[in-house]
Protein backbone atom coordinates (compact mmCIF):
# COMPACT_ATOMS: atom_id res chain seq x y z
CA UNK A 1 0.00 0.00 0.00
CA UNK A 2 1.58 3.47 -1.23
CA UNK A 3 2.16 6.17 1.61
CA UNK A 4 -0.95 8.35 1.24
CA UNK A 5 0.40 11.19 3.25
CA UNK A 6 1.13 14.37 0.68
CA UNK A 7 4.27 15.55 0.98
CA UNK A 8 4.96 18.60 3.13
CA UNK A 9 5.37 21.89 0.34
CA UNK A 10 8.46 23.40 1.23
CA UNK A 11 6.77 27.06 1.07
CA UNK A 12 4.51 25.93 3.41
CA UNK A 13 7.19 24.81 5.62
CA UNK A 14 9.15 28.19 5.24
CA UNK A 15 6.32 30.55 5.85
CA UNK A 16 5.57 28.44 9.37
CA UNK A 17 8.96 28.83 10.40
CA UNK A 18 8.87 32.59 9.41
CA UNK A 19 5.61 32.97 11.46
CA UNK A 20 7.84 31.32 14.53
CA UNK A 21 10.48 33.32 13.89
CA UNK A 22 7.94 36.22 14.28
CA UNK A 23 6.45 35.39 17.16
CA UNK A 24 9.22 34.54 18.83
CA UNK A 25 11.11 37.87 17.79
CA UNK A 26 7.73 39.88 19.19
CA UNK A 27 7.63 37.86 22.65
CA UNK A 28 11.12 38.40 23.21
CA UNK A 29 11.07 42.30 22.64
CA UNK A 30 7.89 42.72 24.66
CA UNK A 31 9.24 40.62 27.62
CA UNK A 32 12.38 42.81 27.51
CA UNK A 33 9.68 46.17 27.51
CA UNK A 34 7.89 44.87 29.88
CA UNK A 35 10.98 43.77 32.28
CA UNK A 36 12.76 47.49 31.65
CA UNK A 37 9.24 49.11 32.55
CA UNK A 38 9.09 46.77 36.17
CA UNK A 39 12.62 47.97 36.97
CA UNK A 40 12.10 51.52 36.11
CA UNK A 41 8.80 51.82 38.16
CA UNK A 42 10.51 49.79 40.80
CA UNK A 43 13.45 52.03 41.14
CA UNK A 44 10.96 54.98 41.24
CA UNK A 45 8.66 53.75 43.65
CA UNK A 46 11.11 51.74 46.23
CA UNK A 47 14.27 53.67 45.93
CA UNK A 48 13.04 57.06 45.15
CA UNK A 49 15.10 57.50 42.04
CA UNK A 50 14.73 60.18 39.94
CA UNK A 51 15.78 59.79 36.86
CA UNK A 52 15.17 63.73 35.76
CA UNK A 53 17.24 65.11 38.18
CA UNK A 54 20.42 63.72 37.01
CA UNK A 55 19.72 65.57 33.72
CA UNK A 56 18.79 69.03 36.28
CA UNK A 57 21.04 71.88 36.53
CA UNK A 58 23.12 72.49 39.60
CA UNK A 59 20.98 75.09 41.62
CA UNK A 60 22.28 78.80 42.37
CA UNK A 61 24.43 78.66 45.11
CA UNK A 62 21.92 80.02 48.14
CA UNK A 63 24.32 82.13 49.77
CA UNK A 64 25.34 84.31 46.60
CA UNK A 65 23.68 87.44 46.15
CA UNK A 66 21.43 85.92 43.43
CA UNK A 67 19.90 83.32 45.84
CA UNK A 68 19.10 85.51 48.46
CA UNK A 69 17.59 87.93 45.40
CA UNK A 70 16.08 84.43 43.50
CA UNK A 71 14.19 83.81 47.33
CA UNK A 72 13.29 86.64 48.29
CA UNK A 73 11.25 87.65 44.90
CA UNK A 74 10.17 83.96 45.37
CA UNK A 75 8.42 85.29 48.92
CA UNK A 76 7.18 87.91 47.53
CA UNK A 77 5.24 86.02 44.54
CA UNK A 78 3.64 83.54 47.87
CA UNK A 79 3.13 87.18 49.59
CA UNK A 80 1.22 88.77 46.78
CA UNK A 81 -1.18 84.97 46.19
CA UNK A 82 -1.87 85.42 49.74
CA UNK A 83 -2.96 89.17 50.23
CA UNK A 84 -5.25 88.53 46.52
CA UNK A 85 -7.25 85.40 48.26
CA UNK A 86 -10.28 87.16 48.74
CA UNK A 87 -10.15 89.84 45.87
CA UNK A 88 -13.85 89.84 44.88
CA UNK A 89 -13.11 89.35 40.99
CA UNK A 90 -10.08 88.84 38.55
CA UNK A 91 -9.06 92.45 38.08
CA UNK A 92 -9.41 93.82 41.48
CA UNK A 93 -7.13 90.11 42.54
CA UNK A 94 -4.44 90.99 39.64
CA UNK A 95 -4.23 94.98 41.31
CA UNK A 96 -3.58 93.48 44.63
CA UNK A 97 -1.29 90.81 43.62
CA UNK A 98 0.78 93.42 41.60
CA UNK A 99 0.65 95.53 44.79
CA UNK A 100 1.75 92.61 46.60
CA UNK A 101 5.11 91.74 44.80
CA UNK A 102 6.67 95.20 46.00
CA UNK A 103 9.33 95.90 46.98
CA UNK A 104 11.10 92.65 45.87
CA UNK A 105 10.22 92.72 42.09
CA UNK A 106 10.60 96.62 41.78
CA UNK A 107 14.15 95.16 41.72
CA UNK A 108 13.37 92.59 38.87
CA UNK A 109 16.09 94.31 36.26
CA UNK A 110 18.41 94.46 38.73
CA UNK A 111 18.14 91.35 40.24
CA UNK A 112 18.54 90.15 37.21
CA UNK A 113 21.64 92.09 36.06
CA UNK A 114 22.92 89.87 39.41
CA UNK A 115 22.38 86.54 38.29
CA UNK A 116 23.17 87.44 34.63
CA UNK A 117 27.26 86.60 35.78
CA UNK A 118 26.12 83.55 37.91
CA UNK A 119 26.49 80.13 36.64
CA UNK A 120 22.99 78.74 35.70
CA UNK A 121 21.44 81.77 37.27
CA UNK A 122 19.55 83.19 34.41
CA UNK A 123 17.80 79.74 34.02
CA UNK A 124 16.80 80.41 38.27
CA UNK A 125 15.59 83.83 37.47
CA UNK A 126 14.02 82.72 34.53
CA UNK A 127 11.89 79.90 36.95
CA UNK A 128 11.12 82.46 39.42
CA UNK A 129 9.57 84.82 36.48
CA UNK A 130 7.66 82.30 35.24
CA UNK A 131 6.84 81.36 39.05
CA UNK A 132 5.47 84.92 39.72
CA UNK A 133 3.34 85.03 35.79
CA UNK A 134 1.51 81.53 36.95
CA UNK A 135 0.69 83.22 40.73
CA UNK A 136 -0.94 86.05 38.90
CA UNK A 137 -2.67 83.73 36.83
CA UNK A 138 -3.56 81.58 39.63
CA UNK A 139 -4.72 84.42 41.79
CA UNK A 140 -7.63 85.88 38.76
CA UNK A 141 -8.93 82.62 37.91
CA UNK A 142 -9.30 81.96 41.46
CA UNK A 143 -10.81 85.26 42.04
CA UNK A 144 -13.28 84.71 38.91
CA UNK A 145 -14.35 81.48 39.83
CA UNK A 146 -14.95 83.18 43.67
CA UNK A 147 -17.13 85.62 41.64
CA UNK A 148 -19.14 82.65 40.01
CA UNK A 149 -20.06 81.29 42.96
CA UNK A 150 -20.87 84.31 44.75
CA UNK A 151 -23.28 85.00 41.54
CA UNK A 152 -24.39 81.91 41.53
CA UNK A 153 -25.41 82.20 45.49
CA UNK A 154 -26.71 85.36 45.43
CA UNK A 155 -29.19 83.98 42.35
CA UNK A 156 -29.95 80.70 44.69
CA UNK A 157 -31.07 83.25 47.39
CA UNK A 158 -33.20 85.47 45.47
CA UNK A 159 -30.73 88.40 45.25
CA UNK A 160 -29.65 88.42 42.22
CA UNK A 161 -27.91 92.24 42.23
CA UNK A 162 -25.13 90.57 44.36
CA UNK A 163 -23.72 90.11 47.46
Amino acid sequence: MPDTEPKADPTDTAAKLGARVAVAAFVLFSSLFVVSSTWQLTRAAVFQYDPVSSLREPPVDARSPCGADLRALTSAVERAISASRLAPDAETASIVYQAGLAPEWDRETAVRETCTPEPHGLEAFAAVSRLQRAGEAFARHRASDLARAHEDVAVALGSPSGR
